[in-house]
């Protein structure tokens, strides 16, 4: 594994070039006890100084693990009537292999664990957690796989829609950013093995009397890694697996406090701030990737703080879907799941109605996503959410992988355009709005044209190159337009040359030069009004000395589409 070493001179000693940075020295050898002691330093800077990061409630979850004593045990109160007091959280990856999953109840085991959980049960990860928060105080924690109970669906449904006050109510919540499963302690380095000790140890650099120069893993890393300034998943996925999950992503969010467990130091990030132990990490990289803590305890709304607009909301779950659509699952329906945290957020706080990633009032604009890579080959569709979802697509690892088309501060919508509301036939489980949904339709007229599939050709990366052509081109000259296509070669919509779609015509841009279309294809054996979804396009109007400064769409009939 590569690594960066980062030169610099110790605060408050006299600075040897402009060059090196001024930081403070991190822990040598980092334990439970040091953890402990740099955790109570931050709590009460955070508890005395940050408004914003006080919470209302202090109710405890319906199921709760009691550490308090020198005994484990699991705590189950009647729904709505669990007492008050302080837990902590955790975050964790389960990994893959047997020998790396954490431990979990099931319902064989349920009783046994209330009456009492031996530490040598537990997963290295969790047994420093539990030291941790003993040292700091902390008599409860709340870990998924042992307060869930993992072979009940319909508890494991009914937890999840739980996640938003559990993480949201936390203490704080505990993130070892870099441990791949719970075969490994908070403490110990997965590249070396189990029982090593992260890389912390500072190399003084011998320059002469009164100046001095230390090396060490760069800290700047793992910085970007918490702030997502790293853009680079292989290295991310290497040194910080657990940001890459799916499910840690609202985790994350929710909480009041995060305390990432990290390759090199400690990181603090709460609503107001973020702190570390080399005291270097900006408070707000102008450079962060995806939704912010911060930005996120506005949307969800704060007495201190100005209520947002509906717009702010929508903008928000943009930005946070995008995002989210990149990270790792191991089951596919849990990309619902995962999300439902937030999404009860959005949902009290418009009052809209949720479609699987989509919000009714957000329409047509949320309707115009498209795949990252774009016509790649391997994307596959799933049935679990209707094809105008961007949740119906998934890569490797279960990845949606999606992008809006455009920004939304530019989109006007067309002329004319009629949507219904969104219906919901059926769903996976009907009492869960924010689980899958197997039938969704929507009904629209639009201003449409009836195309065919020009060419498709193999292309690089695994990528196809898929042009479209308006059926009236057989008189007029030739007008070749590109289709990012969802699922190009997913076997129940596989996209050849001949094949008929639809351009429907949803909006533009500002400027009115560009317009944004959404490529639909009649269901094989369906009545002729349903549709599924298969791509967009872009087509360009800025060209003046081309056959795309007229307008195709300019007289053309609006007509009805019921898309599925």
């Amino acid at each position: 594994m590569e690594s960066w070493i980062e030169l610099f001179t110790p605060k408050d000693e006299t600075p040897f070039h402009p060059a090196f940075s001024e930081t403070s020295q991190v822990s040598q050898s980092m334990s439970v006890d040091v953890a402990a002691t740099i955790l109570r330093t931050w709590l009460k800077i955070c508890d005395g100084a940050h408004p914003l990061c006080q919470t209302t409630s202090k109710r405890l979850p319906q199921r709760i693990l009691n550490i308090s004593s020198n005994s484990i045990k699991l705590c189950e109160f009647p729904k709505g009537q669990a007492p008050d007091g302080s837990y902590v959280t955790m975050s964790h990856c389960w990994g893959t292999a047997d020998t790396e999953k954490p431990t979990t109840t099931t319902t064989y085991n349920l009783q046994q664990r209330k009456a009492r959980i031996a530490m040598e049960e537990l997963s290295p990860v969790f047994r420093d957690a539990i030291q941790l928060c003993r040292l700091i105080g902390c008599g409860y924690i709340w870990i998924d796989s042992l307060c869930i109970i993992q072979d009940n669906d319909l508890d494991w449904i009914e937890q999840s829609q739980d996640m938003a006050q559990i993480y949201s109510n936390a203490y704080f919540n505990i993130a070892p950013s870099w441990q791949p499963n719970g075969s490994f302690g908070l403490f110990e380095n997965p590249a070396i093995g189990s029982g090593q000790q992260p890389h912390r140890r500072e190399v003084e650099i011998k320059l002469g009397a009164g100046t001095r120069v230390l090396a060490r893993q760069d800290c700047g890393r793992d910085h970007g890694y918490i702030q997502r300034t790293v853009n680079s998943f292989r290295r991310r996925y290497r040194e910080a697996p657990l940001l890459e999950r799916a499910w840690v992503f609202q985790e994350v969010l929710l909480a009041r406090v995060n305390v990432c467990f990290c390759s090199s130091e400690l990181i603090w990030e709460c609503r107001t701030t973020f702190m570390c132990e080399c005291g270097c990490i900006p408070p707000e990289d102008e450079h962060f990737r995806g939704p912010k803590k911060q930005q996120f305890t506005l949307i969800r709304g704060h007495p201190i703080l100005p209520s947002p607009s509906v717009q702010m909301l929508y903008n928000f779950w943009w930005e946070a879907s995008e995002h989210y659509s990149f990270l790792s699952l191991t089951k596919l329906p849990d990309r619902f799941y995962a999300l439902s945290g937030m999404a009860s957020i959005i949902k009290m706080r418009t009052n809209d109605s949720y479609f699987a990633g989509i919000w009714a009032n957000d329409l047509p604009q949320s309707l115009l996503w498209t795949g990252v890579p774009l016509s790649s080959r391997t994307a596959r569709r799933t049935r679990l959410a209707p094809s105008w979802s961007w949740m119906s697509r998934y890569e490797e690892n279960n990845r949606s992988s999606m992008r809006y088309f455009f920004g939304r501060e530019i989109f006007r919508q067309a002329a004319g355009l009629q949507l219904g509301s969104p219906r919901l036939s059926d769903s996976y489980f009907l009492e869960y709005e924010f689980g899958p949904v197997h039938h969704a339709e929507i009904r629209l007229k639009v201003a449409s044209i009836s195309a065919v599939v020009s060419s498709v050709t193999g292309g690089s990366l695994g990528l196809l190159e898929i042009l479209t052509r308006p059926v009236w081109e057989t008189v007029k000259p030739t007008l070749d337009v590109k289709l990012y296509a969802d699922c190009p070669e997913s076997p129940d919509e596989i996209l050849r040359q001949g094949d008929l779609v639809e351009w429907l015509h949803l909006g533009n841009n500002n400027n009115m030069t560009d317009q944004y279309i959404l490529v639909v294809k009649r269901c094989n054996g369906a009545q002729v009004w349903f549709y599924r979804r298969v791509g967009v396009l872009d087509f360009d109007l800025s060209d003046s000395d081309d056959i795309r400064a007229e307008d195709p769409f300019a007289g053309v009939e609006s007509k009805w589409f019921t898309l599925i």
